[in-house]
């Protein structure tokens, strides 16, 4: 039984991407797209038969933990966690809370909060399955390196990255000193250690641990492969920050990076959106604008079918291609639907916390610019310069 519910754990441990604007933490992702209609017929009965209040059977639990897994890899995250939830609800009265089975799901319920960057949820179910098979003297170490993994992406989300740093380092260690084999795994850890690195603001560490990811990569990887793209991305973004010459340096890893999710993932996805935009912002800090205009336009277009109207990355999007616009003095009427569009997003995001406070307060702040340009694209457009 714990064998089983091991393997349904390691498959929920790839994060899609979420709404949040993040740029390469992650677990062991696949790049492989599942469609939604299918994701929701190919999982039906699992959910339908095993939705009885009274219903115990384990085999119920498994089969909710997999359908769980191809929920969330077609974001349907709602569906994802209502049947991980019922899973974890059928171990605990058959096996109790603290038993390792339980936890077992437990940690798959914890990875998908994570895939779709519900990291307060995620953070106490995460916790809680750490602490049970911390206390095993046979802890998988696999499953122990994702949940310390899923617990340092979790608190480097919500910006507390002292704490989730050990963890961080934590998985990476596990990983070199039990899990040799997998390389691809080791790899990801270093990009993930590199992540929080860039945002904590140590750069010069940050671009070892990226580059310690990317030559794993190299080896084991063909030049197309999704997480070596993630790897160019992350570097490019560190270097980035170096200012011009970094730019300069930066752009042709930003140019790898979005061919490799060129070549897996489907128009409008919103990691091919997130590369457009970074390579476009790079061209235009350049001051290559006519290029970075067309990468904007094209990012936009994937937003909208991506991405909901309040996710960071669409509002990005029109608020990028609305700011080249009007900065150019053309398509004035096109920059103000933007930014409105961009400021609706804004307030849907306000509107959906809980209240006012400071992580709402900061989160308008950030978007200050988008109400900004659309006053700015109103004067010009009433003839007021």
């Amino acid at each position: 039984m714990f064998a089983r519910l091991t393997m349904f754990a390691l498959l929920a441990a790839s994060p899609a991407m979420a709404g949040e604007f993040k740029l390469g933490l992650q677990l062991d992702e696949s790049a492989t797209p599942i469609a939604r209609e299918a994701a929701l017929a190919g999982t039906a009965r699992q959910r339908e038969s095993c939705a009885a209040p009274d219903e115990k059977r384990e085999d119920c639990a498994l089969d909710l933990v997999a359908a769980a897994d191809i929920l969330a890899g077609a974001g349907l995250f709602d569906e994802a966690e209502r049947s991980a939830r019922m899973s974890a609800a059928i171990m605990e009265r058959l096996r109790g809370r603290d038993h390792p089975d339980t936890g077992v799901v437990y940690g798959a319920l914890g990875s998908i909060l994570v895939r779709a960057g519900r990291y307060d949820a995620a953070e106490p179910v995460l916790r809680a399955a750490l602490f049970g098979l911390e206390g095993q003297a046979d802890a998988d170490p696999e499953l122990l390196a994702d949940h310390r993994m899923n617990l340092g992406i979790v608190l480097a989300e919500q910006g507390r990255l002292e704490e989730a740093e050990p963890f961080l380092r934590g998985a990476l260690a596990l990983r070199r000193a039990k899990l040799a084999e997998n390389r691809r795994g080791i790899a990801t850890a270093w990009a993930n250690l590199g992540v929080l690195l860039d945002r904590m603001g140590r750069y010069a560490e940050a671009l070892d641990a990226h580059r310690e990811g990317m030559k794993i990569r190299q080896q084991v990887l063909k030049p197309s492969d999704y997480d070596l793209g993630t790897s160019m991305l992350n570097i490019a973004e560190t270097l980035a920050r170096q200012q011009d010459a970094g730019r300069l340096l930066a752009e042709p890893y930003l140019r790898a990076g979005l061919m490799t999710r060129e070549a897996v993932l489907n128009p409008g996805d919103p990691r091919t959106t997130l590369a457009q935009t970074m390579l476009a912002e790079n061209l235009d800090a350049q001051g290559k604008r006519r290029a970075a205009l067309e990468l904007y336009a094209l990012a936009y277009a994937g937003a909208r079918v991506g991405s909901e109207p309040d996710s960071p990355l669409r509002i990005r999007t029109e608020w990028n291609l609305a700011r080249l616009l009007i900065d150019s003095g053309t398509g004035l009427p096109v920059a103000r639907m933007l930014y409105r569009e961009a400021g609706r997003g804004v307030v849907a995001r306000i509107d959906r916390a809980k209240e006012f406070d400071a992580r709402a307060r900061a989160d308008l702040t950030r978007y200050r610019g988008v109400f900004a340009g659309e006053v700015r694209t109103a004067w010009a457009l009433g003839g007021g310069g």
